[in-house]
């Protein structure tokens, strides 16, 4: 396996510092990793999914993180609403700041 060409660094996962299950080192190259569920062959290919790879600098041992749907669904929910709520603040003060009185000469 080649792991990237981009620096090792450290790591968080769930607010916590990912160490290495094997060797207990803390710099990982990050990798992507596609899962086939053999369903490709019947041409679902809707069922395979990704998974995200931290492989050790020091050993090379392999940490697979795969989203499930759920999770993935509510961190697109949480980055939409961000987004939109962002957009009615930028509306609203734009509706503001049409509604000031101008000053006359």
């Amino acid at each position: 396996m080649t792991v990237s060409s981009i620096e090792a660094r450290e790591v968080s996962v769930a607010g916590h510092q990912l160490r290495c299950q094997v060797c207990d080192y803390t710099r990982f190259f990050r990798r992507e990793a596609r899962l086939s569920t053999g369903a490709s062959a019947f041409g679902q290919d809707w069922t395979n999914s990704k998974a995200e790879c931290m492989v050790c600098e020091q050993c090379g041992f392999v940490h697979w993180f795969v989203r499930t749907h759920a999770v993935a669904a509510a961190v697109e929910d949480t980055t939409l609403a961000d987004e939109i709520e962002n957009l009615r603040r930028r509306l609203e003060a734009e509706y503001d700041a049409t509604l000031e009185p101008t000053t006359s000469r």
